[in-house]
């Protein structure tokens, strides 16, 4: 792994973020590569936000509509981004704990394997998460994201044991 290529933690607020993170920390550690934590917040536009709208609109209802539509998705992204940069920072120090000098950490809105697939470039180690979580369609986000890259991906289990054994899948291509 050249000395650019940083080691890349994928976390989202489930259980496994810590477990995550102490993989990442020990295989920047060992790699002599900088750690970074990436924490993607994914839009879901056709969530509902539970007020209920229907009804007649008077005049300029539309427009004040719009107003309040606007102000509520932006208070909903602000707190977002607030719960995120929170979130990172603890996972930062529990990094810096463990012996990593200064983790990086990065925000970034969008969907997963996107965001993935855009920083593949300066990443020379993906680190995920692969326990059982209450999203239906969390193996599917996992699969499709390991067939989007092209660099290492070590997808860790809940629970950190330092590694004393190592199974490598390998195809045979460069």
């Amino acid at each position: 792994m050249s000395s650019e290529q940083k080691v890349l933690a994928c976390v989202d607020r489930s259980a496994l973020a810590a477990d995550v993170t102490d993989w990442a920390a020990w295989a920047a550690r060992r790699l002599g590569a900088p750690l970074e934590l990436l924490h993607v917040i994914d839009h879901h536009p056709e969530t509902a936000i539970g007020d209920d709208r229907s009804g007649a609109l008077g005049i300029d209802a539309s427009e004040h509509l719009l107003d309040a539509l606007a102000a509520a998705d932006a208070s909903r992204s602000k707190a977002a981004r607030e719960a995120g940069r929170l979130f990172l920072n603890s996972l930062r120090v529990r990094a810096m704990a463990s012996g990593v000098v200064s983790p990086d950490m990065r925000l970034r809105h969008g969907a997963l394997a996107e965001t993935l697939v855009d920083m593949e470039a300066g990443v020379g180690l993906f680190v995920l998460g692969r326990g059982a979580s209450s999203a239906p369609d969390r193996s599917v986000d996992l699969e499709r994201v390991v067939r989007a890259l092209h660099e290492p991906i070590l997808t860790v289990p809940g629970g950190f044991i330092e590694p004393s054994r190592v199974l490598i899948a390998f195809d045979g291509g460069t």
